[in-house]
């Protein structure tokens, strides 16, 4: 969910995060800032050092559960790799790795996986075979 399409303060703040061209402090504010209201989420963060530090935050948010990953690399649960896990419950935080064999999941290099064309994408999340 992208927070500047939900929250005002992050639309304020659009611009300029573009024109600065690299990852700031309201990359981790906007999904903390949790537009939908959700007692649950599951929260991708660029770098695993963020790992802790949001799901310290986490705790003193009106948050029930949540997960906050690091994916070998991406601000997601990796299918390439480890991914770096801290779950939140209530004011409890637990570290730990989970691998695509912990999920029932094949591994699958980062090309595997990539997106592509607007009109590619949903067919192939779907399950359907790619466009052409």
């Amino acid at each position: 969910m992208l927070a500047p399409v939900f929250h005002p303060a992050m639309k304020a703040v659009i611009g300029p995060r573009k024109e600065l061209g690299m990852r700031t402090i309201f990359n981790v504010l906007g999904p903390l800032t949790n537009p939908a209201g959700a007692d649950a989420q599951v929260l991708g963060v660029y770098s695993e050092e963020l790992v802790p530090l949001v799901a310290n935050a986490l705790t003193h948010m009106p948050v029930e559960h949540a997960l906050v990953v690091h994916g070998d690399g991406m601000d997601e649960i990796a299918l390439h790799g480890p991914t770096t896990v801290a779950e939140v419950e209530g004011e409890e935080v637990t570290e730990y790795t989970l691998t695509p064999d912990d999920l029932g999941l094949d591994s699958a290099p980062v090309d595997a996986i990539a997106g592509g064309t607007p009109k590619r994408t949903p067919r192939t999340s779907a399950g359907s075979s790619p466009a052409t």
